[in-house]
């Protein structure tokens, strides 16, 4: 059975502190990692699709028995 409710955790209440250095993540995360707490935990609890070569063929194949 698949569960359609959104993933919730224990709430996290950071006290703002000084800029952290960020030089140890990509330059593509810092942005990411610079929004508040609750936006960073969002965007780890999302649900996230790759591409599998395999699993887009087989998801291709369904659109096309479904379409």
């Amino acid at each position: 059975m698949v569960n359609s409710e959104p993933k919730t955790g224990p709430e996290i209440e950071l006290e703002p502190g000084p800029a952290e250095d960020l030089s140890h993540l990509h330059e593509s995360a810092r942005p990411v990692a610079r929004l508040p707490a609750a936006e960073r935990l969002a965007r780890v609890r999302a649900d996230r699709w790759i591409g599998y070569t395999r699993a887009t063929q087989a998801l291709d194949q369904l659109n096309t028995l479904l379409g």
